[in-house]
């Protein structure tokens, strides 16, 4: 079962991903194709959680330009 996405406050900068609370622990649980470590911080403390994720939003506009590369790589 997948959980919600929470974005997050740390102390170096922003985090998102799915969380888990244990005693005074918060990990962030990164997606398993990203090849990331799960990260622990002191909860409450060195974590803020700043809002639940509910819609994601992004540019297209450098994936465009890569297709774009690419097919003029080819025809080149």
């Amino acid at each position: 079962m997948i959980g919600p996405i929470y974005f997050l406050q740390l102390r170096e900068g922003f985090a998102c991903g799915w969380c888990q609370v244990d005693g005074g622990n918060l990990s962030i649980i990164p997606f398993s194709a990203s090849r990331l470590t799960v990260r622990r911080f002191q909860f409450p403390g060195d974590v803020d959680v700043v809002g639940r994720v509910t819609g994601v939003a992004m540019s297209l506009t450098a994936h465009r330009r890569k297709v774009v590369s690419d097919i003029s790589d080819r025809t080149a």
